[in-house]
């Protein structure tokens, strides 16, 4: 996946050495039908990269309610236009901005290019999708929040936004809810194998990081 990086940072070369360092969580709420359980992606932000990484069953999908699907990711070569393509039914979006020296943002790249199995799947003016055939998408364990939280820690890994404490699946249906409080719990890391949903981490990083200035929130 290096040949999107490189692709992009050339295209947004500029001259502003000092542009402002940031990795954020775009948090979109829940708007029925549009967005049924609301939706998270990563940005990250330098003087010369300007990406986010949005994790989700955009391929062939089945299960129950079409639950699970073909793991894709889209890469989106501005924030402008992921934001517009999440606007449909007037959901709130919200970021969650943690500033970032440019070592930290170029080690959340580096998680999204090293994804196992990752071929180019589609491609547009916008965004660029790719298709991780070594794994699939996951309503519980491994869904939009649980990428971005993987990709969010690579690089500020002293920022534990993996706190199982907030893992309630807000928002899930009540069968789900039980496999997402009650599988697989480690006490040892102290959390669950089946964790996040987005309110979930809405609700995490509100407390933890914006109620402390740890943290800005933007609204869109």
């Amino acid at each position: 996946m290096r040949s999107f990086v490189i692709a992009v940072v050339i295209f947004f070369a500029t001259t502003f050495a000092h542009a402002e360092t940031f990795v954020e969580f775009i948090v979109v709420g829940k708007v029925w039908p549009e967005h049924k359980w609301g939706h998270v992606s990563l940005r990250v932000k330098d003087a010369e990269t300007d990406l986010v990484f949005d994790f989700g069953r955009y391929g062939r999908m089945w299960g129950l309610f079409n639950s699970q699907g073909e793991a894709i990711l889209r890469v989106w070569k501005n924030a402008r236009s992921h934001l517009d393509a999440q606007r449909e039914g007037g959901p709130v979006i919200r970021a969650i901005r943690f500033q970032a020296t440019s070592a930290q943002a170029q080690s959340v790249l580096k998680y999204f290019e090293g994804l196992s199995g990752a071929k180019l799947y589609h491609r547009s003016a916008d965004a660029d999708w790719y298709h991780i055939s070594s794994t699939v998408f996951h309503p519980i364990n491994n869904n939009c929040v649980t990428m971005a939280i993987r990709g969010f820690m690579r690089g500020l890994p002293a920022i534990n936004v993996n706190r199982s404490s907030y893992a309630r699946g807000d928002g899930l249906y009540m069968w789900a809810r039980g496999k997402a409080r009650g599988t697989a719990y480690n006490s040892s890391t102290k959390t669950w194998k089946h964790i996040w949903w987005p309110q979930d981490l809405l609700t995490l990083l509100q407390r933890e990081y914006v109620a402390k200035r740890l943290a800005v929130q933007i609204f869109y």
